[in-house]
C-alpha cells in the first residue's frame, strides 16, 4: 500500500510542476482516492478471505483427526467385544500364565 501511496504522490507532484490550472482543479479527482480506496477495500477482502481459508482447513483437519481416533476407538472397542464372547481365551494372553 505504501508503494501506491509513494506513486500516486509522485504523480500528484509532477502534476503541480507542469500544470497549475488542473493542479488546482477541484472537480477532477487528480489524486485518485477513489482509486486507493478500492484498492484498500480489494487489499482487506483479500486478507480476509485468506484468513477464512486458513481456519477453515485446520478446523477441518481437526475434524479429520478427531473422527479417525473415533473409529480407531470404536474398531479396539469391537474387537474387545468380540473376545469377550469367545468360550476360549484372547489370543493376546498367553494361556499357561495364570
Amino acid at each position: 500500500m505504501e508503494k501506491i501511496k509513494y506513486l500516486n504522490k509522485r504523480k500528484m507532484d509532477e502534476i503541480i510542476q507542469n500544470d497549475r490550472i488542473k493542479a488546482e482543479d477541484t472537480l477532477e479527482d487528480n489524486n485518485n482516492i477513489t482509486k486507493m480506496i478500492l484498492i484498500n477495500f480489494v487489499i482487506q477482502i483479500l486478507k480476509l478471505v485468506i484468513i477464512i481459508i486458513n481456519i477453515s482447513y485446520f478446523l477441518g483437519f481437526f475434524w479429520y483427526i478427531l473422527c479417525d481416533l473415533q473409529v480407531d476407538v470404536l474398531r479396539i472397542f469391537e474387537r474387545n467385544q468380540a473376545y469377550e464372547d469367545l468360550p476360549y481365551p484372547r489370543p493376546d494372553k498367553n494361556v499357561f500364565d495364570t
